[in-house]
C-alpha cells in the first residue's frame, strides 16, 4: 500500500527556489518507491512550477505572501485535507511552535534545516545536509539526527548524470563558464562579480547565464562590458545539461554546490546570502574563492572537481523507505552494536560460517574492514543498530551480506534495508556488480532477493548448498 507525505516548502524570488528543488528530490526519492508525494507552498516562480508539472510531482499552490513566522493554525489548515502520515517542513519561517502542533496532531515529522536558527527543534527527523552541520549542537525533542554531507538530497536528473559523468576529465582551457545565483533575484551579489566578469581573461570565452528570478534588463547592465560571449538562460529547464556544458562554473553557496561536486565540475563560490557564508566559506578553502577567478580562468591555477562525498539522497530515500528507521554511513563507534548481532548464534545460522567469535577478533576485522572503505551501511532505530547491509569487494563484484537484530526480524525490514542499501552503493558506484550467497535452507531470503531485483546465475558445484545470485540493475546501470 502506497503511503502519502506532504511536504510543505515555499519559492519566491525573495527567497529563491532551493527549498523547493531539494524537496523535489525527497519526493522523486519517495515516488521511486511506489509512494505519493504532494508538495504545499508559496510557488510564485513560474519555472519551478512547471518543473514540478514536468516531473509529474502533485503540487497544491497557496496564495498570498510568504509570512515571516507561518502561523501554526494556518500550517495544520493547509495539511488537513491530506491522509498522510509524515509531514516535511522546510523553510526558515516554520517556527518551534509550529513543529509542536504538526507532532500534537499526530504526524510524523521531517524538518529540513540548514544552520540552527531556532533555539530548539521538535521532530523525528532533522535533516541538515550542509558540511558544517555535524558541528551544531541541535538541541530539543529530536529523534533521528542526519546531519552532513551523507545526506545531500539530489534530484533524479542529477543522479542519472552522475552514472554518466563519473569518467569526466577536468578541462585545462575553461572556455565556457556557467554563472549561476540560484533562482532568486540575486543582483544585489552583482557588485562581487564585475571585477571578474569583466576582466581580459574572459575574452574568447563563453559564459552562460542562468537568470534566476533577476530580470534580464539587470544582467544585460551588469555583462554590458563583458568581453566573453554572453548566454542569458532565462528558463532553465534542464539545469543538469547546463552544468554537464561547462568547463567551469561560478556559483552561491547553496544546494547547486553539491549538484557541482558530484557531476565533477569545478567551481568557484561566494555567499550572496546570510545563510550560505559557512558552507562558502567550507568551498572557498577547499576550491580558492572568486579573488583567484582570473588565476583559474588563465589556467596559472589547477581548477579541480572537489572530491566531497555527496551522493546521500539515496541514504535520505533509505531512510524515507524505512519510516521509522534510518540507513546510516558506517562509523567507528558502530562496532559494538555490530558485533551484538552478527555473533548472536541465530544469526550465525543463516551464515556459511555459523561459528561464533570474539569481541577480540570482531573489532580487528572491523577495524581493517572500515581502512577498505568498501560500502557498509547500518539499520538505526533512533540510535540504536538494529541491523546492517555490507558490500566486500570479490574481484569484479561486491558480495552483499545483511544480518538484522532479533527485534528487527520477520517484518520485511531485511528486504526494505537491502533496497535502500543497493540505492546507496549504485548513487556511490554506478557500474558495481552485486552477487549474493544465500544458504539453500533460506527460502525466506532466496525470496527476500528475487523481490530486491536479484536473479540466479549459473550455480557452482556447491549448488546443493547455496543459491549464487546477482543483481540486475547492475547490468542496466552498466
Amino acid at each position: 500500500m502506497s503511503e502519502l507525505i506532504v511536504i510543505r516548502a515555499d519559492a519566491t524570488p525573495t527567497m529563491g527556489t532551493g527549498h523547493v528543488m531539494r524537496c523535489l528530490a525527497l519526493a522523486q526519492a519517495w515516488e521511486k518507491l511506489g509512494n505519493r508525494a504532494v508538495i504545499i507552498g508559496h510557488i510564485a516562480v513560474p519555472w519551478v512550477r512547471e518543473r514540478l508539472k514536468r516531473e509529474g510531482v502533485s503540487a497544491h499552490y497557496l496564495n498570498g505572501e510568504v509570512p515571516a513566522e507561518q502561523d501554526p493554525v494556518t500550517l495544520l489548515a493547509e495539511i488537513s485535507d491530506y491522509d498522510a502520515h509524515w509531514v516535511v517542513l522546510d523553510g526558515y519561517h516554520f517556527s518551534l511552535e509550529c513543529q509542536k502542533a504538526v507532532k500534537n496532531a499526530g504526524y510524523r515529522l521531517l524538518v529540513i534545516d540548514d544552520y540552527n536558527h531556532l533555539p530548539e527543534y521538535c521532530c523525528d527527523i532533522l535533516l541538515n545536509q550542509n558540511i558544517n552541520a555535524p558541528t551544531f549542537q541541535y538541541s530539543g525533542e529530536i529523534g533521528t539526527s542526519l546531519l552532513g554531507s551523507d545526506y545531500v538530497l539530489l534530484r533524479q536528473d542529477i543522479i542519472t548524470a552522475k552514472r554518466f559523468s563519473k569518467n569526466r576529465a577536468p578541462s585545462r582551457q575553461m572556455e565556457k563558464i556557467l554563472l549561476t545565483l540560484g533562482g532568486g533575484d540575486e543582483s544585489h551579489a552583482f557588485d562581487q562579480l564585475k571585477q571578474a566578469l569583466h576582466s581580459d581573461e574572459m575574452k574568447g570565452r563563453t559564459l552562460r547565464v542562468i537568470a534566476g528570478s533577476t530580470t534580464a534588463d539587470k544582467w544585460n547592465e551588469l555583462l554590458a562590458d563583458c568581453p566573453a560571449t554572453v548566454e542569458l538562460v532565462q528558463q532553465p529547464h534542464e539545469m543538469t545539461r547546463h552544468m554537464q556544458w561547462a568547463d567551469f562554473c561560478i556559483t552561491a553557496g547553496g544546494s547547486t554546490c553539491w549538484e557541482l561536486c558530484a557531476l565533477g565540475i569545478p567551481f568557484v563560490v561566494f555567499d550572496v546570502a546570510e545563510n550560505q557564508k559557512e558552507i562558502a566559506q567550507y568551498f572557498e578553502s577547499a576550491l580558492r574563492g572568486l579573488e583567484q577567478f582570473h588565476e583559474i580562468v588563465r589556467g596559472d591555477i589547477e581548477a579541480k572537481p572537489i572530491g566531497i562525498h555527496s551522493d546521500g539522497s539515496a541514504l535520505v530515500a533509505g531512510c524515507m523507505v524505512l519510516f521509522p528507521y534510518t540507513i546510516l554511513p558506517v562509523k567507528n563507534e558502530h562496532a559494538r552494536e555490530i558485533y551484538a548481532i552478527a555473533a548472536d548464534r541465530d544469526t550465525r545460522k543463516q551464515f556459511f560460517s555459523p561459528a561464533t567469535f570474539s569481541w577480540e577478533n570482531h573489532f580487528g576485522w572491523f577495524t581493517d574492514r572500515i581502512k577498505k572503505d568498501d560500502p557498509f551501511y547500518v539499520l538505526a532505530d533512533r540510535q540504536s543498530v538494529i541491523g546492517y547491509v555490507r558490500f566486500d569487494k570479490d574481484g569484479t563484484s561486491y558480495i552483499v551480506s545483511i544480518a538484522l537484530a532479533e527485534e528487527a526480524r520477520g517484518a520485511g525490514i531485511g528486504y526494505k534495508a537491502v533496497m535502500s542499501a543497493i540505492e546507496c552503493i549504485f548513487m556511490r558506484i554506478p557500474d558495481a556488480v552485486l552477487r549474493g550467497y544465500i544458504l539453500r535452507t533460506n527460502p525466506a531470503a532466496i525470496r527476500a532477493a528475487q523481490k530486491a531485483g536479484f536473479y540466479p546465475e549459473n550455480n557452482s558445484g556447491d549448488d546443493d548448498i547455496l543459491t549464487y545470485y546477482s543483481h540486475r540493475m547492475a547490468r542496466d546501470v552498466g
